[in-house]
């Protein structure tokens, strides 16, 4: 990989414009930093996907309907947040996932497909505000998620949908005990598990 990552940044110089030289830039360069994260080489795995994050973000920037680049660039963001979170930092890694909101928003608009990705972001928000000190924050965050879950889903969700849902109650609860809204909590709790038990029935 590192190899094709030299070859794909040197053709990427030679000709800027060239959006398949800039996705292999930005393919190889979250392939690299998936291998250094794996050796727990956070710096160095954090680097290479901010490369990968650059390539991406220059092709959304020259063409925001290439949905390639776009999926590349919320794959780089996301890796970049999880490092964030290895390095002690919830904080910056909620910076992260929030500079993926208007992108997958967007994305969600091109492919309503895609909209349940803007639950997920959102829900990605809220638990890194909870976990950074931040639990005021973190339960409007999660009950936008959680609105986002319900349009995106529908009236009849499947069971894939259903277990998102139940997981987005469970961390609403986790946030309104820690900021001390234990009735809510339970109420959110017993939401979560009331859905966990249909889903074992029915399995």
């Amino acid at each position: 990989y590192r190899k094709a990552f030299s070859l794909a940044e040197e053709l990427g110089h030679a000709d800027p414009k060239n959006p398949a030289a800039a996705r292999d830039l930005a393919v190889c360069g979250m392939k690299i930093g998936d291998i250094l994260l794996g050796k727990a080489d956070l710096s160095n795995s954090l680097a290479k996907y901010r490369e990968s994050e650059a390539a991406s973000a220059a092709q959304v920037v020259e063409n925001n309907s290439n949905l390639e680049a776009v999926e590349n660039l919320l794959k780089a963001r996301s890796k970049i947040a999880t490092v964030q979170e290895r390095l002690g930092d919830p904080t910056a890694a909620a910076g992260t996932w929030r500079s993926c909101l208007e992108i997958v928003q967007k994305w969600a608009a091109l492919d309503p497909s895609k909209r349940s990705l803007v639950a997920s972001v959102r829900e990605r928000i809220a638990y890194f505000l909870a976990f950074s000190g931040e639990p005021a924050g973190a339960e409007p965050a999660m009950r936008e998620a959680l609105d986002a879950y319900l349009e995106a889903f529908g009236p009849n969700p499947n069971a894939n949908a259903r277990r998102s849902i139940a997981k987005a109650y469970k961390l609403l609860a986790e946030i309104q005990k820690r900021t001390g809204k234990v009735p809510e909590g339970l109420d959110s709790i017993h939401k979560s598990l009331e859905m966990s038990e249909s889903l074992l029935e029915a399995d």
